[in-house]
């Protein structure tokens, strides 16, 4: 039997407790949709830096002889770790915006929760959204591979 959207799309706010133990308790966390995600990698990447690649080709009738690439990357790490904390931020918002929790997580009480609670509840989130590193690991296997 084939799915309609409405059937696929049915239930993409459904949320569960998970316990945290560096809270002591439970909190109601949904799964993040794709787009949420996409939302996530924009905030982290937003000030990863930059990288620029200049290539020079020397050709002889058409076919490649010589070729010579330069790269350069500037990267500003304590713009890129505020940033990956703002996601983290967003992303347990947007998990925690569901009708299990009694009152809406606002940013601002987020970033007075401790450091390992917010990595926790991250964790968490990855996991139950299917965007942990176990994926990164195998994309980089994979792009190893076909070097």
């Amino acid at each position: 039997m084939v799915l309609s959207i409405s059937e696929i799309l049915n239930g993409r706010d459904d949320f569960q407790e998970y316990h945290v133990k560096s809270l002591g308790g439970e909190i109601c966390l949904r799964p993040l949709t794709s787009g949420e995600w996409d939302r996530i990698d924009e905030i982290k990447q937003k000030d990863l830096g930059d990288y620029t690649i200049n290539e020079k080709t020397f050709t002889k009738k058409k076919r490649r002889v010589k070729g010579e690439m330069e790269s350069r990357a500037k990267f500003n790490i304590n713009a890129s770790s505020k940033a990956t904390k703002k996601a983290m931020y967003e992303a347990i918002r947007l998990s925690t915006a569901n009708e299990g929790n009694p009152e809406k997580w606002s940013l601002d009480q987020i970033k007075r929760l401790h450091k390992n609670e917010v990595l926790e509840i991250y964790e968490i989130i990855e996991e139950i959204s299917g965007a942990n590193d176990e994926d990164l690991e195998d994309e980089i296997e994979d792009f190893l591979e076909n070097e």
